[in-house]
């Protein structure tokens, strides 16, 4: 199990480089499987066991999470920020902004604050997770826990 952490975090990693660098149009499952030298299936399964979401939902959430930055704090025109995130255009980069957020990305930057992430249930969930998967060196604290118990 400890070996599939350790992969899964390169992989986190990747996913932030390649974010970061503007090309996450060549994060496709197959690319990332082909990381880790295991099937597409087989990535899937143990990346939603680890993180606790499915891979594609990381991949939106960092994406967006990297956008919501780069509204903040660039001066950017919505429409490049969009682009450069792999949105097809202003209006569903706008969409996904307010479904994840709660507000538009103008209002955001007229108004930066903590984002509302966490106002629905499962995509707060979902970002926790992300955010503990990022922070914890691809463990889950609460697998921890559960691992340190069975031990005990």
């Amino acid at each position: 199990m400890y070996e599939w952490n350790k992969l899964i975090q390169a992989v986190v990693d990747e996913i932030d480089r390649r974010i970061a660098a503007g090309d996450s149009e060549a994060l496709t499952l197959r690319a990332l499987s082909e990381k880790l030298g295991y099937s597409e299936l087989y990535t899937t399964r143990k990346f939603r066991e680890i993180a606790g979401m499915p891979l594609r939902d990381y991949l939106r959430q960092r994406r967006m999470a990297f956008a919501l930055k780069a509204v903040r704090d660039s001066a950017d025109s919505l429409l490049d920020i969009a682009v450069r995130y792999g949105f097809s255009s202003h209006e569903a980069f706008t969409r996904a902004f307010r479904s994840a957020y709660g507000l538009t990305p103008s209002e955001y930057r007229r108004n930066p604050r903590p984002p509302a992430s966490a106002r629905h249930g499962r995509q707060g969930q979902d970002e926790q997770v992300a955010r503990q998967l990022h922070l914890s060196g691809g463990r889950r604290k609460d697998r921890q826990d559960q691992d340190q118990i069975g031990r005990a």
